[in-house]
């Protein structure tokens, strides 16, 4: 369950985060850096909940 302190802007603020890692990813995936692109997607997914405890209001806010 969502906290109550989720406000719209702290999710774009999300969204815009995540935005840059995945265009960066597709950029280095475009230039051939295979590896690069795919440790950029891999700290989308390992960091993911991380960020949205924050989005959350969670203690690393």
């Amino acid at each position: 369950m969502l906290k109550n302190n989720l406000t719209p802007e702290k999710l774009l603020k999300e969204i815009e985060h995540i935005e840059v890692w995945t265009q960066w990813a597709k950029e280095l995936t475009e230039e051939g850096s295979l590896e690069r692109a795919y440790l950029a997607l891999q700290t989308i997914k390992n960091t993911n909940f991380m960020y949205l405890a924050d989005v959350e209001g969670g203690k690393n806010e």
